[in-house]
């Protein structure tokens, strides 16, 4: 990931003068807190002075909604039982949740991701590696069971 940050980190900015201070001065004038989008903020003015404009184009955009259920379901902590994040999925599919709205508004079909829903495979999700539907896992096992390890190849539990 270092070397990544440092090649990265490396590649001159040739955007023409001022398109940073224009990219900051419209985020500014929006009514919302400076600064208060984070990481989003500082992606579009990279992706500014990448177009070389102070007000950059996404033509291809995506919103991915991964669906999964966890372990923790099973002991009764949660508000609704695994099947409704089935239903969800399903409804994802059929555009009738929120996040169908959001993306409607904006021209993206979102892309439903079957990441662990109890039950088997649901039509018309992807998956991690193909167009096709087929499920990951069903669901998750509850990890607050077990001791977390720690492999030395990674920074995550295993």
């Amino acid at each position: 990931m270092q070397l990544i940050k440092e090649t990265v980190g490396s590649i001159p900015n040739t955007a023409p003068e001022g398109i940073a201070q224009a990219v900051n001065q419209r985020w500014n004038s929006l009514t919302k807190p400076r600064g208060s989008l984070g990481r989003l903020e500082q992606s579009i003015l990279r992706l500014a002075e990448i177009q070389g404009t102070a007000m950059p184009v996404m033509e291809r955009r995506a919103m991915y909604v991964f669906c999964g259920d966890h372990g923790i379901t099973a002991e009764g902590v949660s508000l609704y039982p695994s099947v409704v994040t089935r239903e969800m999925a399903k409804n994802f599919l059929a555009g009738g949740a929120a996040i169908n709205v959001l993306c409607r508004q904006v021209g993206i079909k979102p892309l439903i991701v079957d990441a662990g829903v109890v039950g088997g495979n649901i039509a018309g999700t992807l998956d991690r590696l193909s167009t096709r539907a087929r499920n990951v896992k069903d669901g998750s096992d509850p990890r607050y069971r077990e001791r977390y390890t720690f492999s030395p190849r990674c920074r995550c539990p295993v």
